[in-house]
């Protein structure tokens, strides 16, 4: 409605203005959701939502702003959806490391897509500030093994990730977005294969 570049202004020159919008369009989507999910009489399981608050190279505003404009927002509508009984799936691309104690704090329930490739993102530390409060789903490079690597580099990634993330539970195994044209099939053979064949903590199908 006001455009990225001038939202991002309006956080620091017109807060008020910020502030009227961003409500105007939660309370939208709250009485929106809430209506599917009471006519949906419980066969919702997760609900997904999100922001890509971050880019390659970390947060695309500070983290005050970040706190003071959209994350009330979410934790109001991450109550409600929690009121039914249903998880909530939070989506940010890019670097969001800094922010992954306020998403938690908010109510999120799922950290979906997890871009190991920005920033200081990072599957060990990510997996220890997570404990047992956070699940998370993706990590598959869409940038880089997927579409560039080999198959082994593939396999190598995927039980990395599994192996790290997995561990206690809590990991939806995917790539970290929608895997783009031009990437070799075997490569996405690769995905799945491993997926479906590697189990590093004992467990069988």
């Amino acid at each position: 409605m006001r455009g990225f570049e001038r939202t991002l202004q309006d956080f620091i020159e017109e807060p008020e203005i910020a502030h009227a919008i961003l409500k105007r369009v939660a309370d939208f989507h709250l009485e929106y959701f809430r209506r599917l999910l009471e006519a949906a009489q419980g066969t919702v399981d997760l609900v997904y939502t999100g922001d890509d608050i971050a880019g390659q190279e970390g947060l695309l505003m500070s983290l005050k702003t970040w706190e003071t404009f959209l994350k009330p927002l979410h934790a109001r509508f991450n109550r409600m959806i929690h009121e039914f009984g249903v998880k909530v799936l939070y989506h940010s691309d890019g670097d969001v490391m800094d922010a992954v104690e306020g998403l938690m704090d908010m109510g999120i329930d799922v950290l979906e897509a997890l871009q190991f490739s920005a920033g200081k993102m990072d599957p060990t530390v990510l997996k220890t500030k997570g404990g047992n409060r956070l699940s998370f789903a993706g990590g598959v490079s869409i940038q880089t093994t997927l579409p560039f690597g080999t198959t082994e580099q593939v396999r190598a990634e995927v039980e990395m990730l599994i192996r790290i993330l997995g561990k206690g539970g809590g990991y939806i195994l995917g790539p970290s977005h929608y895997i783009q044209a031009g990437t070799p099939p075997e490569n996405v053979l690769a995905l799945f294969e491993t997926a479906t064949s590697y189990y590093p903590f004992g467990r069988q199908p």
